[in-house]
């Protein structure tokens, strides 16, 4: 049944929301934390664009996005061929985004287009929001839609929401044991204060303690 429902969510991914709007980018902008936008840097025109390795994102009516591709020309390439500070990492060469009313699910494929991992052994990643369109989580599964860790170790990211600029966040493992930021960051709760503007690891009551 699993691998039934799989095929029926690539299916709808083949047919594809109709782009409403396409833009062009060089690179990407850095993400330092999965709960950031995917968004592009130094824009190009679609002319420019076919002479270069570049990100294509694509939108729908509502604005969303739904589809990132890393091409030259009309090719899908490998994202080994990109800049190495641009917010790739848990991409793939085309990355398909489908909403629902409270989810974002990210599905992944290759330069042939066929369906892979991104660059954190994810299969599909699901994206949890309020009823205020923010985004409060986000969990990984394999492609037989079992919850796994990412390459960090991760399985589950939790936001919580402040104030207008900053956000709480914490990550669990499939165990539901607390893990920290990176296995080489050792940040537990970290206080997100706009778009790497800083980030700060604290306490339970929002007190600045140290890392370790």
């Amino acid at each position: 049944m699993k691998h039934i429902l799989l095929a029926l969510v690539f299916l709808s991914c083949g047919l594809g929301t109709v782009a409403q709007s396409t833009t062009y980018f060089k690179h990407l902008i850095f993400r330092e934390t999965p709960f950031s936008k995917t968004e592009g840097r130094i824009p190009l025109t679609e002319t420019e664009a076919q002479k270069v390795n570049h990100f294509k994102l694509d939108y729908d009516s509502l604005n969303r996005l739904v589809a990132v591709e890393y091409k030259y020309a009309e090719n899908l390439i490998d994202l080994n061929r990109s800049g190495i500070l641009d917010g790739k990492r848990a991409l793939a060469p085309k990355t398909q985004i489908l909403y629902s009313e409270n989810t974002e699910t990210r599905l992944f494929f290759d330069a042939d287009n066929q369906p892979t991992t991104n660059g954190m052994g994810v299969f599909k990643e699901v994206y949890a929001y309020n009823k205020n369109g923010k985004r409060i989580g986000l969990t990984y599964f394999n492609k037989n839609e079992e919850p796994i860790n990412n390459s960090w170790n991760i399985f589950e990211y939790t936001w919580k929401h402040i104030n207008n600029n900053a956000v709480l966040e914490t990550r669990k493992d499939v165990t539901g044991v607390q893990v920290t930021m990176r296995p080489y960051y050792k940040f537990y709760n970290v206080l997100d204060n706009g778009l790497l503007q800083s980030m700060n690891n604290v306490n339970e009551n929002m007190e600045l303690v140290q890392a370790f």
